[in-house]
């Protein structure tokens, strides 16, 4: 799952593009993980949820071998990504947040887009 600038749009927003008014991750509190170290910064939460629970941090000091510093590069389709991805459960602040599914995401014949709207 990466967030998008809009809801016609098959390609995710960089991480350091979003701020924490239109950050979907960035306006995230992780209030359950199924993994301990991506419960830290909002960068290691984007990371974990991009990549289906591959990488559960950024950085190798925090997550040791599961982080994107130690382990291998994800192939350029997800397919080493988990076969089930337990996630986290999260608390975002006011806004609206446009998504797509990193590992089912085709541009030619799959396009799973999803809007999370979060009112006061």
């Amino acid at each position: 799952m990466v967030q998008t600038p809009g809801p016609n749009v098959n390609y995710p927003t960089p991480y350091d593009k979003t701020d924490s008014d239109d950050g979907l991750f960035k306006n995230a509190d992780v209030l359950w993980s199924s993994a301990e170290a991506a419960q830290g910064s909002d960068e290691d939460i984007a990371v974990f949820f991009a990549s289906a629970g591959y990488y559960q941090c950024v950085r190798q000091t925090t997550c040791g071998d599961e982080s994107v510093q130690a382990k291998n590069p994800m192939d350029q389709l997800l397919n080493n990504a988990p076969a089930s991805f337990e996630g986290a459960l999260l608390r975002l602040k006011r806004g609206t947040y446009y998504y797509i599914c990193s590992r089912n995401n085709n541009f030619t014949n799959r396009s799973q887009k999803g809007v999370i709207i979060v009112t006061p």
